[in-house]
């Protein structure tokens, strides 16, 4: 159970089942107010976490991917610069 629904219990005297509702109800709201890009966060804080505990995770996520796409594309300008080479050579290579 989170935190806030033992505060809506004990504070307001609310049953488990009308604070989880509640809570819900709220959350909702919360999420038709703000950007949809915030509604992981704001899932995190009503579970009890932190605001930029999911934005850290989608961080991590992001950043592993950014990695492995810079690697590509790294590899792929090594490519295609090597094939320029090749032709340039093959263009200004003196002729026999």
């Amino acid at each position: 159970m989170s935190k806030i629904t033992e505060q809506l219990m004990n504070e307001a005297g609310l049953s488990n089942e009308q604070a989880t509702k509640t809570l819900a109800v709220f959350t909702n709201y919360l999420k038709a107010k703000f950007p949809k890009a915030l509604h992981p966060e704001i899932d995190s804080v009503m579970n009890d976490g932190s605001f930029g505990d999911a934005f850290k995770g989608n961080l991590k996520d992001f950043g592993g991917k950014a990695e492995e796409t810079a690697k590509d594309v790294a590899n792929k300008a090594d490519e295609i610069f090597s094939e320029m080479g090749d032709k340039l050579r093959d263009i200004f290579k003196p002729k026999k």
